[in-house]
């Protein structure tokens, strides 16, 4: 079974921000391909594409999205996320036309 919880509470994030961005990251975002087992799994895979996707745009921003907690729940996460990755994931594509 592919579990997409966290995927799908990525783009609601984004989505409450910019629809462009939430789009964007449903374009892009490509599980791997194996099976995930739990939340956590995706919630790391998801901090993948992130670090990948902001290192040549923000490496404070791509730093920050690796060290994302992914122990303590989709909702920690999300937190996690908004106030240490989300701007940066708004500015950056924005100022490079990618959103």
């Amino acid at each position: 079974m592919v579990r997409q919880e966290a995927r799908f509470h990525m783009v609601m994030l984004l989505s409450s921000y910019s629809n462009r961005a939430a789009n964007m990251f449903e374009r892009r975002f490509q599980h791997e391909e194996r099976v995930r087992s739990s939340d956590r799994v995706e919630m790391q895979e998801i901090n993948t594409f992130w670090e990948k996707e902001l290192k040549s745009l923000s490496p404070l921003a791509s730093r920050s999205a690796a060290e994302l907690s992914t122990t303590e729940g989709i909702d920690a996460w999300l937190d996690d996320f908004y106030q240490n990755v989300l701007q940066d994931v708004l500015s950056r594509w924005s100022k490079h036309g990618q959103v």
